[in-house]
């Protein structure tokens, strides 16, 4: 790959991660508003239902590999699917509705260390000299915006 299409590569790789961000914060308002007058259980349910009927589009586009999947492979799908997603949302929608968006979001900073932390373990990678810096950075962020709101006793937002 030449040095240009990578640029343009990773300028689109960053859009997407600034799109997905922002999808983010507009599900955080709006399953906040959600939980006001739902079950926690009732919402990721109801978000699981709908979103494999709006992937069903894009499950069609992979029929033809589909009987390339081994019994194992389904296993793993079923696992990530029902207990990686399912589990997770449901966790993060109990914890925003009982911390408050804001705490669940910036504790969510934690999320890329502890899976490069896990990965390291697990992948026998590790960070370099300047990404494990960013890394505490992170976490020195993350625990002084968390403790800020532990000391004023910040209600759930």
């Amino acid at each position: 790959m030449e040095f240009g299409q990578f640029r343009k590569n990773l300028i689109w790789g960053y859009a997407l991660m600034i799109a997905a961000t922002l999808m983010w914060v507009v599900y955080c308002i709006f399953l906040v508003q959600l939980l006001e007058n739902h079950s926690v259980f009732s919402v990721v349910y109801r978000q699981c239902v709908f979103g494999a009927i709006l992937l069903i589009p894009f499950a069609l586009l992979e029929l033809p590999s589909l009987p390339l999947m081994a019994a194992v492979d389904w296993l793993w799908m079923l696992y990530l699917g029902g207990f990686c997603i399912a589990f997770a949302f449901w966790l993060n929608g109990y914890s925003i509705k009982t911390m408050g968006a804001i705490r669940v979001s910036l504790c969510l900073n934690a999320v890329p260390i502890v899976s490069l932390l896990v990965y390291g373990l697990v992948g026998k990678q590790w960070l370099n000299p300047m990404q494990t810096i960013g890394c505490v950075m992170i976490l020195c962020g993350t625990i002084l915006a968390v403790s800020d709101f532990v000391k004023r006793g910040n209600e759930p937002i």
